[in-house]
């Protein structure tokens, strides 16, 4: 290893979290005279291949998995002096499993070439699992039977809803979105909305309204609602998540069992009176 190589490679290439080969293209004419001069400790990591017992060796030998088609790219690289990159690509092989790396081939020096690569196995996975339960949450919150929407923070926009808002307020999603009270209710009550989410929005606290009426156009409904804002990394609102139970139908029961148990006391107290009365006409007869 030559010193001011040497030097290089201790100081910047070994620490590093990325893998990064050092090959050498030994026969220009031949793709498959790439040697392996060097790897930092990241190879070994991410492809489990000990790079310290392949230095000198073939890059085929060290990884016979790799495809003609990216050696002949390394190959090119050395005698063209231009770099490549490859983007995301699958590696790998039945026994160790299919990977997913970032490569990137720089020309280093006369018939060198660097090969520079991360496994990014473990994010893809973590981003198809973070699709998985997103898809799983929104089909939760598509199927609650309360009233769930999504404002901006800064316009009071609609920026999400669900199924049982479309139905309760007789409106599509598509004329929803993008709109904000305003376009849907009476002014007076748009305002009240309105000047209620801006209160949550400046406290940042869960807000809880038993009852509350709104008048779509398929007529008064009654909603118990829940209101919180969903605040960015610096504590500042983004949206504003809103979760409405209509509670109409209860209301209209208790409603009928109030005038139910109004009469029954009347008629009780009615009752109550002529039987005092027939007490009294039957005393005052004997």
């Amino acid at each position: 290893m030559k010193p001011d190589l040497e030097a290089f490679w201790a100081q910047l290439v070994t620490p590093l979290q990325v893998g990064v080969m050092l090959c050498e293209l030994r026969d220009p004419g031949d793709d498959r005279s790439l040697h392996i001069l060097y790897g930092n400790p990241a190879v070994t990591r991410l492809t489990g291949v000990d790079i310290e017992a392949n230095l000198g060796r073939p890059l085929l030998e060290a990884f016979p998995d790799i495809p003609p088609e990216r050696i002949a790219v390394y190959a090119r690289v050395c005698r063209e002096h231009q770099p490549h990159e490859f983007g995301e690509i699958l590696h790998g092989n039945p026994v160790r499993g299919m990977m997913a790396y970032v490569v990137t081939a720089m020309p280093v020096r006369d018939n060198d070439v660097a090969i520079v690569f991360e496994n990014i196995s473990m994010l893809r996975r973590a981003e198809a699992e973070s699709r998985h339960l997103n898809r799983f949450l929104e089909s939760i919150i598509e199927h609650l039977p309360a009233m769930v929407f999504l404002k901006s923070a800064e316009t009071l926009k609609f920026e999400r809803f669900n199924r049982a808002g479309e139905e309760l307020l007789g409106v599509s999603r598509h004329d929803l979105l993008g709109k904000g009270d305003h376009d849907f209710f009476p002014p007076e009550q748009a305002d009240f909305f309105v000047a209620k989410d801006r209160a949550v929005l400046a406290r940042r606290t869960l807000e809880d309204i038993p009852e509350e009426p709104i008048d779509p156009p398929s007529g008064t409904r009654w909603l118990h609602t829940r209101k919180i804002p969903i605040l960015d990394d610096r504590g500042q609102p983004l949206y504003l998540l809103g979760v409405s139970v209509d509670i109409t139908e209860q209301r209209r029961a208790q409603e009928v069992l109030r005038e139910s148990n109004q009469r029954l006391e009347q008629s009780v107290a009615e009752r109550t009176t002529e039987l005092r009365r027939q007490i009294d006409e039957r005393l005052r007869a004997e």
